[in-house]
């Protein structure tokens, strides 16, 4: 695969190339010991052209099968990322006696590649799932994790106004619904005021681009995915 913006994507969808890399970063990570896979499968999950590329590795040795998810990010935009990511993992481990949040486990970081590595979540994501499913158990599962993500206090993010986020959220961006529909613009203004005076309270941590498919459900937990956006 070829990203012109994504250099490294020529190498990171290579599963030999990608054999050794990895091997070295799940043993330096304590994921595994003794790994020596003899393949690597690879499969595109998400890629963005220009952005980034989101791929799922299986890592064959002997009787084991190890899989890890990887996000090719453009730069260096991984490294804080990982940052934030294994800030957040230690913040949420063991703080207490109710079960952690649920997020993928950040492995490593491979900065020759812009590479971050995570561990698989488990189960299925919310836009995946049958419209006979469990949705009553998913959905209470999905609110415990949020309020467990929310009540996270003093993690690596960036403060982001509400137009802001409204901005990066909603398409179109009020302001250019606004000059698109002239005639709507006094409604919109009145509705991003009320908005904006409708945040009190303390700053909370946000997932920032919470959606079906970042909430993967399995039992009676909830993993969230995607913490790229995540700010107060």
């Amino acid at each position: 695969m070829i990203d012109p913006k994504l250099p490294a994507l020529r190498v990171a969808a290579d599963g030999s190339a990608m054999r050794e890399r990895l091997a070295a970063a799940l043993s330096a990570g304590a994921v595994v010991t003794d790994l020596a896979p003899t393949r690597v499968a690879c499969r595109v999950l998400k890629h963005t052209i220009g952005k980034r590329c989101v791929i799922a590795y299986d890592l064959y040795d002997g009787a084991r099968e190890i899989r890890v998810v990887a996000k090719l990010y453009r730069g260096d935009r991984g490294k804080a990322v990982f940052e934030r990511l294994t800030d957040l993992w230690r913040r949420t481990r063991g703080g207490d006696s109710l079960p952690s949040l649920g997020m993928p486990e950040p492995i490593a970081y491979l900065a020759e590649l812009g590479m971050v590595l995570q561990s698989e979540a488990p189960g299925t994501p919310l836009d995946r799932l049958e419209r006979s499913g469990p949705w009553v158990q998913a959905v209470h599962a999905t609110a415990d994790n949020l309020a467990r993500l929310h009540a996270v206090s003093g993690a690596l993010a960036e403060t982001r106004p509400l137009a802001a986020t409204l901005r990066r959220l909603c398409r179109p961006a009020p302001p250019e619904l606004a000059a698109a529909c002239p005639e709507l613009a006094p409604a919109i203004a009145r509705v991003s005021a009320r908005l904006a005076s409708a945040v009190t309270g303390p700053e909370a941590l946000v997932h920032g681009d919470l959606g079906l498919g970042q909430v993967f459900f399995a039992g009676e937990r909830a993993t969230f995915v995607d913490f790229d956006g995540s700010c107060l």
